[in-house]
């Protein structure tokens, strides 16, 4: 029995019926990253890392964690996976899209014809395809292309969750982890356009495999340290024997951190009560940012716009970031109190709910399991 009750504790925690602060605060740390490399110029970036892509590729392992989760919770996706999936991506929608039709008018109005081409791509989630097709990144909404792989990936993974058995998950997940690196080595062996290897969903189906592989482990009672401990020893055995030289372009250094990623998540799965690590995980102020971070993430870009429209002239340096940092966070705070909250609650009202499905909390986006907060709808910041 004491067994048993253990167990049922252990559901608990990772199946998002208890809230977890500590995700918000990682997220609050990813965004971070995304907009010290983007506000600052290369020669401050710490150890010449560009931390923006750290940060962007461990919002996609927290979103294969939290959204597998959701969906694994979702009992009613299995005997009408149709339905369900038409809520899960209604649900998404209702979360991530009023902040981004904010971002494209605000985009429009900025840079106006320059940006209003490209508008329809970005508003239906195809802007990664637009690059790819263009080789170009574009101007201020150069970062809705993590958004488009998160909606793509929206797309298709409820499918694997409904129709794959689950005690076969687990293999096929794997499997869905291992084409991630055939597709980045088939694709460089083809010498196609590098922009594929980097936008495309294939191209982070480990990131989003590993986070899913993580919210499966929790909901058997593998303990949490057990599978932190899994994935750092697959950490630790990627960098110290890398695959031969003609493997090289599967990259799969990006495996390792997806790994390194996962096994945070895991450990940081619980409450960690009124002690120190308690502390510094729960902190307000980082929570509070990691509530607000897909704001942030969509409107970082547009601040530098903001300030130059303000200044008439465009400015330069640390501080500017801190003004651009500063300008972003307010934006946020705005958009999630005035545009994002009170259109979510009106579509709640509006929308039937899965009476079998467990209350929705998570993610990433971008917006489940163990949730990152009451109010957030995807893992992306």
């Amino acid at each position: 029995m004491a067994d048993m009750g253990k167990r049922h504790s252990a559901e608990r925690i990772a199946t998002g019926a208890q809230y977890i602060p500590a995700f918000d605060m990682l997220r609050a740390v990813a965004v971070a990253m995304v907009l010290y490399t983007h506000y600052l110029p290369e020669p401050y970036w710490l150890g010449g890392l560009y931390w923006g892509a750290v940060g962007v590729r461990f919002f996609f392992v927290l979103s294969g964690f939290l959204i597998t989760g959701l969906l694994l919770d979702d009992t009613r996706l299995q005997a009408a996976p149709v339905a369900a999936w038409r809520h899960f991506l209604l649900a998404r929608m209702a979360r991530l899209y009023p902040c981004l039709l904010v971002f494209l008018l605000a985009f429009a109005f900025l840079d106006g014809e320059e940006a209003r081409w490209m508008v329809p791509s970005d508003a239906l989630y195809l802007s990664n395809l637009r690059m790819l097709l263009l080789e170009d990144w574009g101007g201020r909404n150069a970062h809705l292309w993590s958004l488009a792989v998160e909606q793509q990936f929206y797309l298709v993974w409820p499918w694997m969750i409904a129709l794959v058995p689950r005690r076969v998950l687990p293999i096929a997940i794997c499997l869905t982890i291992a084409a991630a690196l055939a597709f980045r080595l088939g694709w460089s062996l083809a010498g196609l356009s590098p922009f594929g290897a980097y936008v495309l969903p294939l191209a982070y189906l480990d990131f989003l495999g590993i986070g899913a592989l993580v919210a499966v482990a929790l909901r058997s009672a593998v303990p949490r340290l057990v599978v932190a401990a899994g994935l750092l020893a697959c950490w630790a055995a990627i960098w110290q024997f890398p695959p031969p030289l003609a493997l090289y372009s599967a990259e799969p250094w990006k495996l390792a951190s997806a790994c390194l990623y996962g096994a945070v998540i895991a450990l940081c799965a619980r409450r960690f009560g009124p002690g120190p690590v308690g502390r510094l995980l729960e902190a307000r102020p980082l929570v509070w940012v990691g509530r607000i971070s897909y704001g942030i993430y969509m409107y970082h870009q547009i601040a530098p716009g903001i300030l130059e429209h303000l200044s008439g002239k465009a400015l330069t340096g640390p501080f500017t970031g801190l003004l651009c940092a500063a300008i972003t966070l307010l934006l946020a705070a705005a958009s999630h109190a005035l545009v994002e909250q009170p259109i979510r609650r009106l579509i709640a009202r509006r929308m039937p709910r899965p009476a079998a499905a467990r209350t929705e909390t998570a993610a990433t986006l971008a917006p489940g399991t163990a949730a990152p907060s009451p109010d957030a709808g995807a893992a992306l910041p």
